[in-house]
């Protein structure tokens, strides 16, 4: 009778790494601006982008926002129709304190992302006081 043997492991033997199928995305994308960090990361498959902002966001970081928000809207004003609806998200649960130019900024481009029927969210959970401008910022708006 003949005996097959298999050789023990190598002590350094590991196990291949795999990577998830399920998010290929690359990782998030800093914006430089001067005091609030942005990043940019997209959806995945054309679905739209997420920024996310931390931080101080005083003027200059408005300003960088608005033109990575501004850019991203040019690029859905040029999608062919029938492509499928994006979505910008906007994150704001680290923001640590802002100035009147976020709140305006966001309003512009929320109109603007709303005539190319885009979706434009912002995630923000009360800490800041934002929710609060930003209500006071559309009643304003509506003649309230």
């Amino acid at each position: 009778m003949m005996s097959l043997t298999t050789p023990p492991l190598h002590p350094d033997h590991r196990a291949p790494k795999t990577t998830s199928t399920r998010d290929r995305r690359p990782p998030p994308t800093p914006v430089p601006s001067p005091s609030a960090r942005v990043h940019r990361r997209d959806l995945g498959q054309g679905a739209g982008v997420v920024f996310t902002v931390a931080g101080a966001v005083g003027a200059h970081d408005a300003a960088v926002l608005s033109r990575c928000l501004h850019a991203e809207l040019a690029d859905c004003a040029v999608a062919a129709p029938g492509d499928a609806r994006r979505v910008i998200v906007v994150d704001l649960t680290e923001v640590e304190t802002y100035g009147s130019q976020l709140v305006d900024l966001l309003a512009v481009a929320e109109d603007r992302a709303g005539s190319l029927d885009v979706g434009l969210h912002v995630l923000e959970l009360g800490r800041s006081g934002f929710r609060e401008d930003w209500e006071n910022r559309h009643t304003r708006a509506e003649g309230g």
